[in-house]
């Protein structure tokens, strides 16, 4: 299968690195406790937790025991003051543990709250799901990328604290933008086609705008590429850019609307045998003599000095 890294993917191990020794300097303890004492977090942006990939995280554990301890606030209390872990990162492997009946006690380390705020969560989550097995969607990370730079001021602070190409943050944030319909095809070939690459993705909805047709032809092909074993297909960012690159230039069609718009805007010019100018007490009244009949006009003192002086620079020339 041949994709391009997925856009705003590139993400700098020593960012993370840095991100996860801030973390550990004011983490009060790595404790070990039952799975049934961790809860999810409701707000992560991770929506999308394919069954393949937790009974692969399952069978890895089971098999040689948890070798990552997962990340959470210290202990909370629900309503009906049932004690709790909220996790910050690592629900995949407490899903596989909640599924296991050999996995029981879950490793874990508890962050101090007071500096895994909102932000920093949100960047260790997006980060340890890049290194892991299965990574954040497109769409969620735009929403992710989206709430960072509003945390965080701009999409330039964004890119910084992730390591990553501003330009990239900016591509994912604009998939936000794209029609819901359109949207809901990207997160079908996210899930389908596993393909993230923001660009890739960006040229799929320009195809899907211009033609629904050529769109469904694009998407058949990306089937048939990205399926093949033989290496010898296009990747899905040639190929999209192929598709992108015969659409209309909507730059050639504005310049030639604007030239329909100036002749059809422009008057026809008509040969006069005759000029009269005849004044009255409230106007002036220009009449022209054409070929067939003759058409008056009434004119301001202005539009008079300006016919005078037109007059006067062609005699002149």
């Amino acid at each position: 299968m041949d994709i391009s890294r997925p856009s705003g993917l590139q993400t700098n191990p020593a960012a993370l690195d840095a991100v996860n020794d801030n973390a550990s300097t004011v983490q009060s303890n790595t404790i070990k406790a039952h799975k049934s004492l961790f809860r999810p977090d409701p707000d992560q942006y991770r929506k999308t937790k394919p069954q393949e990939m937790i009974d692969l995280r399952q069978a890895q554990m089971e098999k040689q025991g948890q070798l990552q301890a997962i990340t959470v606030y210290p202990l909370r209390h629900d309503e009906n003051g049932e004690p709790y872990y909220p996790i910050i990162n690592g629900e995949c492997r407490w899903l596989a543990f909640m599924q296991s009946d050999i996995l029981e006690e879950i490793e874990a380390k508890i962050i101090n709250e007071n500096i895994a705020d909102e932000g920093k969560k949100i960047i260790i989550q997006l980060m340890s799901n890049d290194e892991g097995l299965e990574r954040v969607k497109i769409l969620e990370r735009a929403e992710a990328y989206k709430r960072l730079a509003e945390l965080l001021g701009s999409q330039e602070s964004v890119a910084r604290e992730l390591g990553v190409d501003s330009g990239r943050v900016s591509t994912v944030i604009s998939l936000l933008k794209l029609p819901e319909s359109i949207k809901e095809t990207i997160r079908e070939l996210s899930e389908e086609l596993d393909i993230n690459d923001a660009n890739v993705l960006k040229g799929i909805s320009k195809v899907i705008s211009e033609s629904e047709e050529k769109g469904n032809v694009l998407i058949e092909e990306l089937r048939t590429n990205i399926n093949d074993t033989t290496g010898t297909k296009p990747s899905a960012r040639e190929t999209v850019k192929t598709h992108v690159d015969k659409l209309p230039s909507k730059k050639r069609a504005t310049n030639k609307n604007k030239i329909k718009e100036k002749k059809k805007n422009k008057l026809p010019l008509v040969k006069a045998e005759n000029l009269q100018l005849r004044a009255t007490d409230k106007k002036m009244i220009l009449q022209v003599e054409l070929k067939k009949e003759i058409a008056q006009f009434n004119i301001s003192l202005e539009q008079l000095n300006a016919l005078i002086e037109k007059k006067e620079e062609i005699e002149n020339k």
